[in-house]
């Protein structure tokens, strides 16, 4: 069984503690944690047994199999570097930085190295891509024409009393479009290629309007294809997902607690319904699949399907939509 140490015993890094040795794994389980935070090694000792340190290079000089970088996404450059200075595969989760300069020195130490590194873009791993893949491949959208994704994060606004660390923090998360809206960006990233241009607008209500809480951004893929993304933070819940094309179309909606995906062509005057389940977290109970594939990928099984170097443009893309935002006008991504 291979055996892990999670770097940042936070609410991610205790998930996959819990999802890896409280589950009952058969593959791999956590043996230690290293964190910044005194109380959360106590936790970490305390209830799931692991070896804690807050020296990170100590972690890293433990044996281990792999690590699970689960800080602060600043911190994620400091601590893939000592993974992969020690040879470590690494699961890291997004964003994989808040600057671009971590993110490139990030991909040339694991590359260097030659370690096996995913990021856990969990979008990449669902019912939905899936589906969305299987249309492209059988050439049932046509060219696509446009993809317009709106998501919400119902944690509740600054102004409602609900305090995300992401927006209280901005430096070290690198506010909300990097923290969170980069999930949107990397899904269609993956399934329809990279981005040509991008026009952004942000509101908020944090007191001085130093992070953004809603998020709204046009433009187009170097395919041509128009895209739109959304983003909030307000309690209402909700996922709103149309790709349009020459030939068919699809759409993924939820309207609490249902979610629905659906597909029509635009020779047929019915819908094909894809698939209709009940709940929030359609992954809720279910096998992380990220996690898994991780793990497909340390026994030679699988090839990365999001690695930190994919994961560079989704970072351009947030960084250009903070720059539009900050200007007003247009950014142009260039090669």
């Amino acid at each position: 069984m291979l055996t892990g140490g999670i770097i940042g015993f936070g609410v991610a890094g205790q998930e996959l503690t819990h999802y890896l040795n409280k589950g009952n794994n058969p593959r791999a389980r956590i043996v230690a944690a290293c964190d910044r935070s005194q109380p959360r090694l106590d936790l970490a000792a305390a209830e799931f047994g692991l070896r804690v340190t807050r020296d990170v290079q100590e972690l890293c000089g433990w044996g281990l199999d792999f690590v699970m970088v689960t800080s602060s996404n600043s911190a994620h450059r400091e601590h893939v570097l000592a993974a992969a200075a020690r040879g470590l595969p690494i699961f890291c989760e997004k964003p994989v930085a808040v600057l671009l300069p971590d993110a490139l020195a990030m991909v040339e130490a694991v590359e260097k190295a030659g370690v096996v590194n995913t990021v856990n873009y969990s979008l990449r791993y669902t019912t939905q891509a899936d589906q969305i893949q299987s249309l492209l491949q059988r050439g049932a959208f046509g060219e696509i024409l446009s993809i317009s994704y709106e998501r919400c994060r119902p944690n509740g606004l600054h102004a409602s009393g609900a305090r995300h660390w992401a927006t209280e923090r901005p430096e070290e998360s690198g506010g909300w479009i990097v923290h969170h809206c980069c999930h949107q960006l990397d899904f269609l990233y993956f399934l329809f290629g990279p981005f040509r241009e991008v026009y952004c607008t942000t509101r908020t209500t944090v007191p001085g309007g130093n992070t953004e809480e809603l998020v709204f951004a046009t433009g187009r893929l170097r395919s041509g294809a128009m895209f739109h993304v959304g983003d909030s933070l307000a309690r209402l819940p909700y996922e709103h997902l149309v790709i349009t094309g020459s030939r068919g179309s699809f759409a993924s909606q939820l309207a609490h607690p249902y979610h629905f995906d659906r597909f029509r062509e635009e020779h047929v005057a019915q819908d094909e319904v894809m698939s209709f389940e009940c709940g929030w977290m359609r992954m809720r109970d279910r096998p992380m699949r990220s996690v898994e594939h991780f793990f497909d990928c340390l026994e030679g099984r699988a090839t990365p399907v999001a690695t930190l170097r994919s994961s560079i443009e989704s970072l351009r893309v947030a960084h250009a939509m903070l720059a539009s935002a900050a200007s007003g006008t247009v950014v142009t991504l260039d090669e």
